[in-house]
């Protein structure tokens, strides 16, 4: 089986909410009734829990994490502070949670128990850092990916998960977004506007061997999620032209 944590707006109430798809069997469950809008969920390792942003008690966002390995679905306001605070990711073992803020003024990426203890400003820049993801490879270091403007355009960059060695891994004038990582692995998906649309990407860790991997003339793909089934990176993928 596996588990797959989405936002959507089926519901008749209107707005969105958090809804899980188990795929064996196939089944969708609605784990979020209220009435402000539930967004940008991230599943924990052990899919136990589902971290998320909502607007129900700040309308600039906080981030929550519902607890749904029992019945009781129980409820926590791991973020409560005036600023928004987005993106929400787990750590690779699912003892922190990663997300961005721009409560110091500008956006940060920091972690944070999943009690809401703990909170450590990683990237700490006077620049927009947005769309953390938390990565472990095969030799157990661990990476975090996000992308910035700190050199006057949105970029990929990487750094140690203790904030250390902030490297860029795009440099291009082109906007890059949303990096996600492989797994286990060195390897992370991202978006790129090359024309007029967006394109996911593929590369290395430090930038190389990128390549567009979905190629669609005309419409915009983008916001790419590397999830653990079936981690191995695809031989065509790994060829430059």
């Amino acid at each position: 089986g596996g588990k797959l944590a989405f936002s959507s707006n089926r519901n008749a109430e209107g707005g969105y909410d958090i809804y899980l798809l188990t795929l064996n069997p196939w089944e969708v469950t609605r784990l979020t009734t209220n009435g402000a809008n539930d967004e940008s969920p991230a599943l924990s390792p052990d899919g136990s829990k589902v971290a998320f942003v909502s607007y129900r008690d700040d309308a600039k966002g906080d981030i929550y994490v519902l607890h749904i390995s029992t019945d009781t679905h129980t409820l926590t306001r791991v973020i409560n502070n005036a600023a928004q605070d987005l993106d929400p990711a787990w750590s690779p073992d699912g003892s922190k949670l990663i997300f961005a803020s721009d409560r110091d003024g500008d956006f940060d990426i920091y972690t944070v128990n999943p009690d809401g203890t703990a909170i450590v400003n990683l990237s700490n820049t006077s620049h927009n850092d947005r769309w953390p993801d938390w990565g472990i490879d095969e030799y157990g270091d661990e990476y975090v990916a996000f992308a910035s403007d700190r050199d006057g355009s949105m970029e990929v960059y990487t750094m140690f998960s203790d904030g250390t060695d902030q490297l860029a891994s795009t440099t291009s004038s082109l906007d890059s977004r949303e990096p996600s990582w492989q797994k286990k692995g060195e390897d992370l998906v991202f978006h790129r506007t090359p024309t007029n649309d967006k394109e996911v990407f593929i590369m290395g860790y430090d930038g190389f061997g990128q390549k567009n991997i979905s190629e669609s003339a005309s419409s915009a793909d983008s916001s790419p999620d590397w999830e653990p089934t079936e981690d191995a990176v695809p031989e065509e993928c790994l060829k430059t032209d």
